[in-house]
């Protein structure tokens, strides 16, 4: 599997939210951005939602909950979770999540 990106060091904030909504532009047809909520420093607490739309609605599916950074020093999650939403997205066209996407929705 492939990745477009490097994970050769801890992303910070900034560069979190750049990839995610470079994900959202890039993938209009399976993922959806959105802010749940705001941390206590004002910075929103990013979801990204991916499914096949062509196979129906975020909702509309059963999901799959990734999450990472629950508390602001466990930035290790933050790594997997980006490296789990990179393969899923940069490989979305395998047959594996290819498939996967078109039953279910990750919430991540």
């Amino acid at each position: 599997m492939q990745t477009t990106y490097t994970y050769d060091h801890y992303f910070r904030y900034g560069e979190i939210t750049e990839i995610l909504q470079t994900y959202a532009r890039e993938y209009p047809d399976y993922c959806r951005m959105s802010s749940i909520g705001t941390t206590a420093q004002g910075r929103s607490i990013w979801l990204m939602e991916i499914t096949d739309l062509s196979t129906g609605d975020f909702s509309h599916k059963p999901g799959l909950a990734v999450t990472a950074n629950i508390h602001a020093g466990e930035i290790t999650g933050n790594v997997c979770a980006m490296f789990f939403l990179d393969t899923i997205l940069t490989n979305r066209q395998s047959p594996e999540i290819a498939g996967m996407l078109k039953k279910s929705t990750i919430y991540c």
